[in-house]
């Protein structure tokens, strides 16, 4: 892995290192240099830009103004421009430059219907950790979803494109109307993407249609007449744009076409989250973390709220309130004002997930390695759960709800929220199902592919199966639990660092156990552990800006350094969390700062984590297994996957289905 280092506040610009020697046939040569010759000629008479002059460069997909350095033999033309305080001087060819002076870049056709400019003039900024009105909760349900008919419904197929995956399900639940988006590529380099309407009231598909945008649909309106549509793309400032389709019963119908963020840098205009509030208004999350509402008639922001980057916020789902993770903790705003309803958290937690419950009564937070649930009447956390760490991190927004108080984590890991356990994990024939997974009136709804065809249908399965609720129903709450309020925990810090740091250490975690209502004891069988390990010894190469990839490249040579903090039960971890200090992406290096000290500094131990970290009041018994059983979905039903995984308590009951 190759990484750049810079300057902070200086250009640093390299040689081209040692001349390169190249063997060839030498008439290759002449016949490049005619041509060279030629491009050359022809520039001198009708190049477009000369050395000095003003334009816009496209870099990442976003246009900066620079300056014309050089135009080479090739055609290609040396610019400078600025960007993140930095001076990049890339060659380029002629169509990611444009004359400064110049209009408004018209969107090529692979970039889909044309773009409507927002109206920021009237937008309010809401500021997030005002004071909260006391604690009160009005429920805003979905509302009552149509009479489904549960039933696996026939698609279209991949139909020749072998590699075809669906990307999204997105439903009107009061319609009993869902939209299936298939991408045909690898997630940012789909080359064709098709979208299928299905009636889940009759069991049947009503339309399909290939998209002339690469786009997944983010969600349907309430009244199910228009889809909203988020750009996929791979590299930064790719995922920027939101579309709205209308439905006229054959086909979409494109209606508008915008890029809400009102950052321009690529690095945080990527689209995070966008969902549907009612049926004329969208709200939107950009990557750096903006929380933008939208009026689509006309298109006018309404107000915006800085959120933490990389959490999800959450539409209830009568579509009234937003749940967000802000700088203030975790806040309720009112949709279509902005208004602050409450808080029922003053503790800020970067990377949440957040999804109420159908009915509006609950509010679960996902996390890396585990979940939070909140009791909304009460306005009390009713449950804490750790979880294996997912291994893809985008599955922590692809979580549902399910009937009787289970959770649905990434499409595969059930949750058992009264039991605090993972229940069981589900597995899919094609691997890629997983991301599409979404729940609707009591069922799961998938996209099976069968491998032999290419055939596609939508199913949907009820959760947990027969043989999963049998699991639970002879598990008790309270007997798996080993870490709770009056229970007896011997504290061990086990790191290097001074006298005064590891008493603050000791003194901050013994506070947090005592309010949880724990005893600290020696000689437990339950132990919170803090300690340092070494990590992963690994080799960096660093380029600085301006030096060419053949160049001369600093590397270093280190080893990551691991704080760990976790509850051990006899012997067992029952729950861990970490920070890993690691070289980064960019280095800023000081005056006579080389790079070894730069990434020296850079991967020094964070002992600020034990002390900012919060601790779990309830943890179950560690069994050893990351659920209580696994099972393959199918077209035709839970199969259930070997090993059989018996449960520590209780009997498991006769498998059903055949066994793979």
């Amino acid at each position: 892995m190759r990484r750049t280092a810079f300057r902070e506040g200086k250009t640093m610009n390299g040689s081209a290192g040692g001349a390169r020697t190249r063997r060839g046939f030498r008439g290759g040569a002449v016949l490049g240099l005619m041509i060279g010759l030629a491009v050359t000629a022809a520039l001198g008479q009708n190049a477009p830009y000369r050395p000095g002059d003003d334009v816009e460069v496209n870099w990442a997909g976003q246009w900066r103004p620079g300056k014309v350095l050089e135009i080479a033999r090739t055609g290609w033309i040396k610019v400078e421009f600025q960007m993140h305080s930095m001076r990049l001087t890339p060659t380029l060819p002629p169509s990611q430059i444009r004359p400064a002076a110049g209009a408004e870049r018209s969107p090529p056709a692979s970039d889909g219907p044309p773009l409507t400019a927002g109206d920021w003039s009237q937008v309010r900024t809401v500021v997030p950790g005002q004071p909260a009105p006391n604690w009160t909760w009005n429920p805003d349900p979905a509302p009552q979803p149509a009479a489904l008919k549960p039933q696996p419904i026939p698609l279209h197929g991949r139909e020749g494109r072998a590699v075809e995956s669906p990307r999204s399900i997105v439903f009107a639940p009061s319609l009993g109307r869902a939209v299936i988006g298939h991408i045909d590529g690898m997630p940012g380099h789909a080359t064709a993407t098709r979208f299928e309407w299905c009636d889940l009231t009759e069991g049947r598909t009503v339309g399909g249609q290939a998209m002339p945008v690469h786009a997944v649909p983010s969600g349907l309106s309430p009244d199910g007449q228009r889809l909203l549509t988020r750009i996929d793309g791979w590299l930064h400032g790719t995922k920027a744009r939101l579309d709205v389709w209308a439905w006229n019963g054959e086909k979409l119908e494109h209606k508008i076409g915008w890029t809400p963020s009102a950052s321009q840098e690529q690095f945080e205009r990527d689209i995070i989250y966008a969902a549907w509030t009612d049926n004329a208004h969208v709200v939107v999350v950009n990557l750096k973390g903006q929380l933008a509402l939208w009026q689509l008639a006309p298109l006018q922001a309404i107000y915006t709220i800085d959120v933490l980057p990389n959490s999800r916020p959450a539409v209830s789902p009568g579509g009234q309130c937003l749940a967000v993770m802000s700088s203030g903790g975790l806040e309720f705003y009112r949709a279509a004002d902005g208004r602050l309803m409450g808080r029922l958290s003053d503790s800020p937690t970067d990377g949440a997930a957040l999804l109420f419950r159908s009915d509006g009564a609950q509010l679960a937070m996902v996390l890396v390695r585990q979940v939070l649930v909140w009791d909304l009447a009460q306005g009390q956390l009713m449950r804490e759960i750790a979880v294996p760490e997912l291994p893809l991190a985008p599955h922590r927004g692809a979580a549902c709800w399910l009937a009787n108080n289970y959770l649905l984590l990434g499409g595969t890991r059930l949750i058992d929220i009264e039991r605090r356990i993972v229940l069981w994990e589900y597995r899919y024939e094609d691997a890629r199902t997983a991301e599409s997974v979404a729940a609707l009136g009591g069922y799961v709804w998938f996209v099976s592919t069968e491998a032999s065809n290419g055939s596609q249908r939508l199913v949907p399965c009820a959760l947990p199966h027969e043989e999963a609720a049998a699991v639970a129903a002879g598990l008790d709450a309270e007997s798996l639990l080993a870490v709770k309020p009056g229970v007896g925990v011997t504290l061990e810090i086990q790191l290097e660092a001074t006298q005064e740091q590891r008493e603050a250490i000791r003194q901050s975690l013994a506070s947090k156990l005592e309010q949880n209502g724990m005893k600290v004891t020696p000689g437990q069988p339950i132990q919170l552990v803090a300690r340092v390990v070494p990590g992963a010894t690994k080799e960096m190469e660093y380029r600085r800006f301006g030096v060419p990839p053949w160049g001369k490249h600093d590397k270093v040579t280190y080893t990551e350094q691991r704080c760990e903090l976790a509850f051990l039960v006899d012997g067992q971890v029952a729950w861990q969390a970490a920070s890993v200090a690691s070289a980064p992406h960019l280095l800023r290096l000081t005056e006579g700062q080389t790079v070894e000290q730069a990434v020296k500094a850079a991967t020094q131990p964070n002992l600020n984590f034990f002390v900012q970290t919060q601790l779990p009041r309830h943890l179950v018994r560690p069994t050893g297994r990351t659920s209580y059983g696994q099972s393959q979905l199918t077209a035709r039903g839970p199969i259930r996957v070997l090993p059989p995984g018996k449960p520590p308590h209780g009997p498991a009951g006769k498998p059903q289905g055949r066994e793979v």
